[in-house]
């Protein structure tokens, strides 16, 4: 048995489609796009000594939808209500997901 690319492609698409949320991204002067995203709220920014300094919001997308770049703004709607948060820094793309930290 194999495990390819295709196998690790549809594992994370069905992952975003169990956990994710609907949103829209833009990238100025672009229009808005559709993407699916998983949200992971209050993840904790760790200092030079391992204590807390912060929590951030972070996003993630797949590759295959959109690539985030450093001020695209992304908007979901949750439970919690509507948000709208720019694209801050980028955590890590490993080619199937990109996880981008959000501003605010």
């Amino acid at each position: 048995m194999s495990f390819d690319d295709l196998d690790l492609m549809d594992m994370h698409e069905d992952l975003f489609e169990e956990f994710g949320v609907d949103a829209s991204v833009t990238r100025a002067p672009d229009s808005p796009a559709t993407v699916r995203v998983v949200i992971d709220r209050g993840i904790e920014r760790l200092g030079e000594f391992g204590q807390v300094i912060g929590r951030v919001d972070v996003a993630s997308f797949l590759v295959s939808q959109w690539e985030p770049r450093q001020g695209d703004v992304l908007i979901w709607t949750d439970r919690l209500g509507t948000h709208t948060k720019p694209v801050e820094s980028l955590q890590e793309n490993d080619g199937f997901v990109a996880k981008a930290v959000l501003h605010g």
